[in-house]
């Protein structure tokens, strides 16, 4: 649902005149109320209460004058409300740090800024959660963000949708990832917005398996090129080299491994391609390796690689609780397991692919034998 929201607000934009005091009304408004100070105290010798409450509703362009004198009533310094006029900028670096991967310049940025509570700082955590790939703390902001989609201001808005787009790969949800970067690019974007959306919708179609990935990798690969943005230009081959090989394109995934300079990713690839042709893993260093080559690297036995590669082609933070599932070797731990992991971790997320999966291990175990079936009726509870 929230999704939907989402994209309908999406549709519905159309270029509004962007404002530097977009956000300070709202900031002055949150700061009163978190103080519990009426707008009688805060506009008291300084301006009318019809006025102030004008300017927490953004329906005024208040002087800067009146301005600093409110903002004092509810304890902001100048240094403070100069600081709001910035957070655009801020949130600006952000976006070409993010595209850089540098990762711990948005952390700093976000530190920075700490003190505020208007909707662009939220976009700021934002972002620094889809960076370290928090997706517990990013679903929160997401969730925050779409309650307040309207009062958005159009410049913010087109952030905040490409950055939520984003969020839905992480999660793994590919189709609609997608849609939303289809619709958003219908906007008017800034170059690294389009440089993100470009990145991203190729990541989304090779997920997806879909021959026209490799339009957008090579737009994608010109891009990262011509602001020399390396780092993510390896993780782009990096994730070419996992859609090659998906699709046992062998010959090419050479020429991707010499391309990367990422020794992990590089690694990763080669260890790949050996275990294709050669089902050899031996000469590998476990702690140089990436998401499924490392899983494969640690399994070592005959799980379906159709499953491995499923399961951690996107996010292999997340999937963690099925390998560990996977390297489990007896059914009493395999029950207690599901039982006292995997059962908590649904009823807290509304995770429909590791719920399927789960359900299908544990049918397998019921097939054994019928003692374990109350768990698996436990688990339809889920559907």
């Amino acid at each position: 649902m929230k999704k939907r929201v989402l994209l309908n607000e999406i549709l519905r934009r159309v270029e509004d005149e962007d404002t530097l005091y977009a956000i300070i009304g709202p900031e002055i408004k949150m700061r009163r109320l978190k103080l519990s100070r009426t707008l009688k105290f805060v506009s008291f010798r300084i301006c009318s209460i019809s006025y102030t409450s004008k300017l927490e509703n953004n329906e005024i362009k208040p002087s800067r004058v009146f301005l600093y004198e409110i903002s004092k009533k509810v304890n902001m310094t100048e240094d403070e409300v100069s600081g709001l006029f910035e957070l655009r900028e801020a949130i600006r670096e952000c976006i070409k740090s993010y595209l850089y991967g540098d990762f711990k310049n948005i952390n700093k940025i976000v530190e920075k800024n700490c003190v505020y509570y208007n909707y662009r700082y939220v976009i700021l955590r934002f972002i620094d959660d889809l960076s370290k790939k928090d997706l517990d703390s990013a679903k929160s902001r997401y969730n925050d963000l779409i309650k307040i989609t309207k009062g958005i201001v159009d410049y913010d808005f087109k952030i905040f949708a490409v950055f939520s787009a984003i969020y839905l790969y992480l999660c793994g949800e590919l189709n609609e990832a997608m849609e939303s970067i289809l619709q958003i690019k219908k906007l008017e974007l800034s170059r690294d917005l389009i440089f993100l959306t470009d990145l991203y919708l190729f990541y989304c179609l090779a997920g997806l398996c879909r021959a026209d990935a490799i339009l957008y990798y090579q737009k994608s690969r010109d891009n990262l090129l011509s602001i020399g943005s390396f780092e993510v230009l390896d993780e782009l081959n990096y994730n070419l080299g996992l859609f090659l090989y998906k699709n046992n394109a062998l010959e090419e995934l050479p020429n991707i491994v010499s391309s990367i300079r990422n020794i992990k990713m590089k690694n990763s690839i080669s260890f790949l391609l050996d275990y294709k042709l050669n089902n050899s893993i031996g000469h590998y260093n476990k702690n140089q390796l990436l998401g499924i080559a490392k899983h494969l690297y640690n399994l070592n036995r005959n799980i379906s690689i159709n499953d491995l590669e499923e399961f951690n082609y996107y996010r292999p933070d997340n999937y963690n609780i099925l390998f560990k599932y996977l390297l489990l070797d007896n059914d009493t731990d395999r029950v207690r397991f599901v039982s006292e992991e995997v059962i908590p971790y649904l009823e807290k997320n509304d995770d429909k692919y590791l719920r399927s999966k789960i359900c299908a291990y544990v049918l397998e175990l019921c097939e054994k034998t019928c003692k374990y079936k109350l768990l698996f009726d436990v688990m339809k509870t889920f559907g």
